[in-house]
């Protein structure tokens, strides 16, 4: 029988687990966190280039890419029933990652009704003083609401961060105003932190327990926005979507969905709180 040597320093397929296919899929893996690595190094860098701009990278990728190779490794040596628990999670796992994407995709192309009273928009990150790419769609968008909705109010909410000369709400404002935006429009909340603490926080501005309001953020954080403010106890409330970059659109996307899944954690925690706390 004609046998085919390997030639020296070929990888040796059959001590790998999955074959060639596994072998390829691996180092792909660690293609994908080398890459992560060498981005989060020039990240600075990177930010300079107006597509990148607003951009905020997360170990996500790394931390996917680092399961996926320590399942490569380790799969193949589970026993069957194990093999078996671990495919279920993840089946249900993939059901849970659809439902929440189709709902963030839903919520993103809703339309905001006519006339609201308010509309709250979300702070994000500055650098220094300036508004970045992310932060300026999301005004664009309440200007270009409150030019055809005139009685409209609006409230910036935002507090600072690291690397933020001023608060978020601070650069919102100055930046409406320069853009003839009537100051007896605008309301200013300024100690936020969190999307939970922008509408916590914006609510004491609102006349009335019902009133109509549009909460302004980018599309892929509407559905999450909405459902937060419904919790806080808004009873009138919807989205007014600003854009997105189209090249920060799948990892933005992939991030909402563990961002849903934080936030379901802290509801549920605040309520036990809530709880003991009487």
């Amino acid at each position: 029988m004609l046998s085919i040597r390997r030639p020296k320093g070929a990888p040796d397929f059959d001590n790998i687990p999955g074959g060639e296919n596994g072998y390829i899929r691996e180092h792909m893996y660690f293609i994908l966190a080398d890459f992560v690595y060498l981005y989060k190094k020039v990240e600075h860098k990177v930010r300079a280039f107006p597509i990148f701009s607003g951009a905020e990278p997360r170990p996500f990728w790394l931390f996917a890419g680092a399961i996926l190779i320590a399942y490569e490794r380790v799969g193949s040596c589970l026993p069957a029933w194990c093999a078996n628990i671990v495919m279920t999670l993840v089946l249900i796992g993939f059901v849970l990652f659809l439902t929440v994407e189709s709902l963030i995709l839903i919520f993103a192309r809703q339309k905001a009704p006519e006339d609201l009273e308010y509309l709250i928009v979300l702070g994000a990150q500055i650098r220094g003083k300036k508004i970045t790419d992310t932060l300026q769609r999301r005004l664009d968008a309440a200007l270009a609401y409150t030019k055809k909705n005139v009685h409209t109010k609006i409230i910036v909410s935002g507090g600072q961060g690291k690397h933020e000369d001023i608060s978020e709400a601070e650069a919102m404002r100055r930046y409406l105003m320069e853009r003839g935006f009537s100051k007896i429009r605008l309301c200013v909340e300024d100690k936020s932190t969190t999307t939970y603490e922008n509408l916590r926080n914006s609510a004491q501005f609102l006349k009335k327990e019902r009133s109509s309001v549009g909460i302004v953020t980018n599309n892929f954080h509407i559905f999450r926005s909405i459902w937060i403010a419904k919790h806080v106890g808004y009873k009138n409330v919807s989205g007014v979507a600003a854009g997105t970059k189209k090249v920060m659109w799948p990892n933005y996307m992939a991030r909402e969905f563990f961002a849903v899944c934080k936030e379901l954690i802290c509801e549920k925690r605040r309520k036990k709180d809530g709880k003991q706390s009487r």
